[in-house]
């Protein structure tokens, strides 16, 4: 099966899934028999909560935003009322005391009417409001490229537990195996009187010390998968099932860690994020001081009204309105200060994403580096341990070497296994970091940078 089929078996589950769900009935039950890396990003993408929750908050900046924006066009509202008097009232206003000139009296009187504002000038309040709801908008869409990036890097960190721990339990279970080959071998021996049973007892320790280690790795590769399911929304028993493909980093020239600094500093969803919280705050701040200026508005209106005899009367009125608020007991000074307090706070905000971007990315090549050397040398351990098992159990068999020395062995070996997977794995969760701090891992990243092989 390719991996565009795995992707429609996939979205085929996600898809029924909702469906089902929608209905108030049961998903149907789709078998998953295999699942890349890119494949479970995608699928934590489409149905985890946080990437939804950051998507309704875009939703809600770009809904403020445009409703900011209408500010600049003119507001149009229409009127209607009828109402019953107890006592007759003037059918519409009386505009002179000319004789013969009285409107008609009714005690049911009715009224429509049109009107319309515009603001000519309020001291820029209205373009620092828009302003700040863009800068708000572009804060929220950084916030969903951080969580889309944030959720990349868990699927990609429990998709590795995964392997690493199904990895490492195998290891275990060849143990196991080996552990309990000795076992009979020494009982055999013991039979023809050529081993002491202090050799047994030996045996059988090294046996139960290695089963227990099985059960803690099968326990850990458990709460992994779980885990796995959980940011996936995936069955846990389909996910245990699966087939996942081992994850291998290609081989890339290192940039220079001023080019990685730089394109952190320009990239970086958090760097994003404080940046627009600056331009907001910096926004809300002409805002504040938009309220000092005079705000001058042009009126007018249409109004139709008379009883419901056909006595009516229509007329048209238009002006210009000058407010300006002479005394707030301090209101608007205190709304001033506290957006200048916030405008300081976010440039604070923003040196420290800074500063904490830099050390995040000092870790991530010190990790690197690290990981890198590590790979290189526990490699070479393990094959040298696994010749030296070899061996001590040859040697063993030949009745020339001791048991001690082969279970040693065995045990330097399953430890030089589990860190030469830790650091496999290290190594490409600190290229994920570097990717993530330079606003680089996405689907596109994870297909140049990661290879999956089923």
């Amino acid at each position: 099966m390719t991996r565009k089929s795995h992707l429609i078996v996939l979205l085929a589950f996600a898809w029924g899934g909702w469906t089902a769900s929608s209905a108030g009935a049961e998903p149907p039950a789709v078998e998953i028999t295999q699942l890349t890396l890119r494949e479970a990003v995608e699928l934590a993408l489409v149905k985890y909560p946080a990437v939804g929750a950051a998507k309704s908050a875009v939703e809600q900046a770009r809904a403020s935003a445009r409703e900011a924006t209408a500010a600049w066009f003119p507001t149009l509202s229409g009127v209607a009322s009828a109402t019953r008097y107890e006592e007759p009232m003037a059918a519409y206003p009386l505009h002179g005391f000319t004789p013969g000139k009285l409107p008609p009296f009714n005690e049911r009187l009715g009224q429509y009417g049109l009107s319309v504002g515009y603001t000519l000038f309020d001291g820029g309040a209205r373009e620092a409001e828009i302003r700040r709801t863009r800068a708000t908008y572009d804060f929220a869409e950084a916030s969903l490229a951080q969580t889309r990036q944030n959720v990349t890097a868990r699927v990609i960190a429990a998709y590795l537990s995964v392997l690493g721990k199904r990895e490492l339990l195998a290891a275990h279970e060849r143990r196991v195996a080996a552990m309990k080959a000795e076992l009979e071998r020494v009982k055999q021996f013991f039979l023809q009187a050529k081993v002491a049973r202090v050799e047994i007892l030996r045996a059988e320790a090294a046996l139960a010390n290695a089963e227990a280690e099985h059960v803690h790795a099968d326990a850990s590769l458990d709460v992994a998968l779980r885990e796995l399911a959980l940011l996936t929304d995936m069955d846990p028993g389909q996910v245990m099932t699966a087939r996942l493909g081992s994850v291998t980093p290609v081989d890339t020239v290192s940039e220079p860690r001023e080019t990685l600094l730089a394109r952190a500093l320009t990239s970086n969803p958090t760097m994003e994020q404080s940046r627009r919280n600056l331009a907001a705050a910096r926004a809300g701040l002409s805002v504040a001081r938009g309220v000092r200026w005079p705000k001058l508005q042009l009126t007018g209106s249409y109004l139709d009204q008379g009883d419901f005899d056909g006595q009516r009367t229509a007329e048209w009125n238009a002006g210009v309105t000058l407010s300006y608020p002479l005394f707030t007991g301090g209101a608007v000074s205190r709304r001033i200060d506290r957006a200048r307090a916030a405008s300081r706070g976010a440039e604070q905000q923003l040196d420290l994403a800074r500063l904490q971007t830099m050390q995040d990315l000092n870790r991530a090549l010190a990790a690197l580096a690290e990981a890198g050397a590590r790979v290189g040398s526990l490699a070479r351990a393990v094959a040298s341990l696994e010749e030296v098992v070899r061996i001590e159990k040859l040697s063993v068999e030949a009745g020339s070497g001791t048991q001690v020395d082969y279970l040693d062995a065995e045990a330097d070996l399953l430890v030089a296994r589990a860190n030469l997977i830790e650091a496999r794995h290290g190594e490409i969760l600190a290229r994920v970091e570097l990717a993530r701090l330079t606003g680089e891992l996405d689907l596109e990243w994870i297909s140049r940078f990661l290879e999956s092989e089923s």
